[in-house]
């Protein structure tokens, strides 16, 4: 589920920009800046519907984020998030304490897609990666920072509600598809025990309930589905072993059959010439599985 976490993360960090942002920026700058900064960041277009933001209450509400998919795939977004309100303290923003009293976010569709060896999913964690100068940084580990670097934030009320993964997927000529709806989630004093937390420990907070919700709600995930939503389908190393072993598995019966039915010893010379055609072949089908 990290690809789940990266995403949440990226959300709740435009969310809360929005939010910084009323006592600074108007609407229209702010709008334009989440879609400038959204598509730099990802490498395609993302677009807000709608920013409103209240300078004497101190809130923000955006409607209709749409982040696309990479070109060469069916659906025409990668991400759309229905509507988030946010309510901050104005006294504290220019503090190192943010108090943020309400976050509520809702109506996520995330569209997963896997074919031809591709996925919709690496393109845009690789050039975020590029854009952050971690080209060598595996997807998965954290950018070097200290953990208590920049403001700090306590969040009274979070909700995340009506969230939907939809993937479809297309894994060795088998196609699948999967509807995964998780549950609404509600978290209350994030930070306020603690005195604050920083951003990176807010979204950390968060996506570890998100993934106790989600290990209950989305029953058995096929190992496709599952590498796919941990953003790591595009390594299928594990996937061509496992294949390798079982086509040698059938390999070996097949010349066991053939002994037995003719009646006649396959010598070990032929049996080795038949093992390294076998492997010759699955080199090729890797290739072919990772677009080579």
């Amino acid at each position: 589920m990290k690809l789940l976490f990266k995403l949440v993360g990226l959300l709740l960090l435009l969310v809360v920009i929005a939010g910084g942002a009323v006592l600074f920026y108007s609407d229209a700058i702010v709008k334009k800046g989440i879609e400038t900064g959204g598509e730099t960041a990802l490498g395609v277009p993302t677009r807000v519907g709608e920013i409103n933001l209240s300078f004497l209450g101190g809130e923000a509400t955006m409607k209709n984020l749409n982040i696309a998919n990479p070109t060469g795939f069916s659906s025409p977004q990668f991400l759309e998030l229905g509507h988030a309100d946010i309510a901050v303290s104005l006294n504290s923003l220019l503090s190192d304490k943010v108090i943020i009293p309400r976050i509520e976010m809702s109506g996520i569709r995330v569209n997963l897609e896997q074919r031809d060896g591709r996925n919709n999913v690496n393109p845009l964690l690789e050039r975020a990666r590029q854009l952050a100068g971690d080209k060598d940084r595996p997807a998965d580990s954290p950018p070097s920072q200290p953990r208590d670097a920049g403001k700090k934030f306590i969040v009274s009320y979070f909700s995340l509600d009506n969230v939907q993964v939809n993937a479809n997927l297309d894994v060795l000529g088998q196609s699948s598809s999967l509807n995964l709806v998780l549950p609404k989630i509600e978290l209350r004093n994030l930070g306020e025990e603690e005195q604050g937390l920083t951003m990176p420990e807010l979204v950390e907070r968060i996506i570890h309930v998100i993934l106790a919700t989600a290990q209950k709600s989305s029953g058995q995930l096929s190992p496709a589905l599952a590498r796919l939503l941990s953003g790591e389908l595009s390594d299928l190393q594990s996937l061509q072993s496992s294949l390798t072993g079982q086509v040698q598995q059938r390999a070996d019966r097949l010349i066991g059959d053939l002994e037995k039915r003719l009646q006649i010893d396959v010598s070990e010379e032929d049996k080795k010439v038949i093992d390294e055609k076998a492997e010759d072949l699955l080199r090729d089908f890797g290739g072919r599985l990772r677009g080579n």
